[in-house]
């Protein structure tokens, strides 16, 4: 997994104490396969890497160079509250109105950020 020790070493983990922060039950040498390529583990462990470091999937394993999922839209979202706030146009009724849209907005982002997330999880068959 391309990102992998770059995301452990830069929380100051060893693989050990990376495993035991993620309740991972793996044999030696199984995460340090993991971070070379030779092995991967399964999607729900990908997934519980991703949210263990505040990362997108597309990140972990190297398909996109942005960290966060949202990380575009909440830099978008930042820059046009920013607008509004300076706007000299707007009144101040109308900016806090606008400011508590954006704010919606980015809740409703994350409610089904979450959402997602979780089906990927409750659809998934359990290995036996």
């Amino acid at each position: 997994m391309i990102r992998l020790k770059e995301l452990r070493v830069k929380k100051g983990l060893t693989q050990s104490q990376f495993a035991k922060e993620l309740n991972l039950f793996v044999v030696k040498g199984t995460i340090s396969n993991w971070e070379v390529g030779a092995s991967e583990p399964d999607i729900a462990t990908l997934i519980q890497i991703a949210k263990y470091f505040d990362v997108d999937l597309d990140y972990l394993i190297g398909v996109t160079d942005t960290p966060a999922r949202t990380a575009a839209f909440h830099e978008a979202m930042t820059t046009i509250e920013d607008s509004i706030l300076n706007s000299h146009e707007l009144s101040d009724k109308s900016k806090v109105d606008m400011i508590k849209q954006l704010k919606t907005v980015k809740l409703r982002d994350k409610a089904k950020f979450h959402n997602e997330t979780a089906k990927e999880f409750t659809t998934k068959p359990i290995p036996s």
